[in-house]
């Protein structure tokens, strides 16, 4: 066998996987997987077009999440008729409420910046 440091070098036929053929050095079929989970993961994030959409997706009322954030029900519907006026803390509680996590995703100069709330309260 050859030295470990040689492996770039390594000269002998790729190495297939036992439960298909797919190979570790382009083979189309990981190729394929690849492509594959990053369509899982685009699929993980959905878009909610608003807050009510967002606790009615999870199968939550507005009295049960006010009963968890500890707040009037009259104040998750405000939030949730005019989120643009209210403070980011507020929105916070009420994404914790739900058994969420905020974070902000900011696009500048083409670079992707996401901050996560939760922890940097």
């Amino acid at each position: 066998m050859s030295d470990p440091k040689d492996w770039a070098d390594d000269d002998r036929e790729p190495v297939y996987r036992d439960d298909d053929e797919a190979s570790w050095r382009g083979d189309r079929t990981v190729n394929d997987e690849i492509s594959k989970l990053v369509e899982q993961r685009r699929l993980e994030h959905h878009m909610v077009a608003s807050l009510q959409q967002l606790r009615k997706i999870l199968g939550r009322t507005q009295n049960d999440v006010a009963q968890t954030w500890g707040r009037p029900q009259s104040q998750v519907s405000r939030l949730e008729s005019d989120p643009l006026h209210a403070e980011l803390a507020t929105i916070l509680a009420y994404i914790q409420a739900l058994g969420g996590r905020l974070t902000v995703e900011a696009e500048i100069s083409g670079r992707v910046y996401t901050v996560d709330l939760a922890e940097a309260s």
